[in-house]
């Protein structure tokens, strides 16, 4: 099935699934926290800021300084959305040496990623059956598992982050994306490799990856 195969190459290659997306999402996100780190530190008034009046503050933040990082946050989702194409090569990299038998690789999976494509794509998940309940699948796992970690990350935050609350939000949210990419992303890659074989003129040799 292709969620089985999916889920295979996802537990065999997670730390360097978790590796290649954190190299992106961590960054950003404590970036993000940094520039807001005021907001960040308010985040349980949240609610509380957004019903106040123009003008009024609270620990020097005001409705208008929360809208721009709201605004600002979503934008981040949007670049983070439009990487997902180049997230898919790294990943079909990194598929792709393991299905060869090789020692996949953060920096070769990205190299190959930024470099101009090589051959075809892989067949896309949808083109047959069961691939839809295969990305249905791995979104689900990547939603729960991101879920999971988010959640530990910001109980650890709340005990131990009162110095720098931006930081370990900054790095929670970053971790979080992390370790729930890999699930998502690797039912788009999958099913085009099988260990030392071929399929579809797709080759499992490493250097014949996009």
């Amino acid at each position: 099935m292709p969620l089985d195969n999916a889920l295979r190459y996802a537990l065999r290659n997670f730390s360097t699934l978790f590796l290649v997306a954190a190299l992106v999402t961590v960054p950003l996100q404590l970036a993000y926290s940094f520039v807001y780190r005021d907001v960040v530190a308010v985040g349980e008034l949240h609610e509380f800021i957004a019903e106040l009046p123009q003008g009024r503050k609270v620990a020097n933040v005001g409705r208008g300084r929360l809208e721009e990082s709201r605004d600002v946050w979503l934008g981040l989702a949007l670049l983070e959305l439009v990487l997902v194409p180049l997230g898919i090569r790294a990943t079909a990299r990194v598929v792709a040496v393991d299905a060869a038998g090789g020692l996949p690789g953060v920096l070769d999976a990205w190299g190959h990623a930024l470099s101009p494509r090589r051959g075809p794509w892989p067949p896309w998940p949808w083109a047959g059956a069961g691939r839809l309940g295969a990305i249905a699948g791995g979104f689900l796992i990547a939603v729960a598992v991101g879920w999971l970690t988010q959640t530990i990350g910001l109980i650890l935050a709340e005990l131990f982050g009162a110095a720098r609350p931006w930081l370990w939000v900054g790095l929670t949210h970053g971790v979080a994306l992390a370790a729930g990419a890999p699930w998502a992303l690797v039912v788009f890659v999958s099913s085009a490799y099988k260990p030392s074989s071929t399929e579809r003129g797709w080759s499992s040799s490493p250097q014949d990856v996009p």
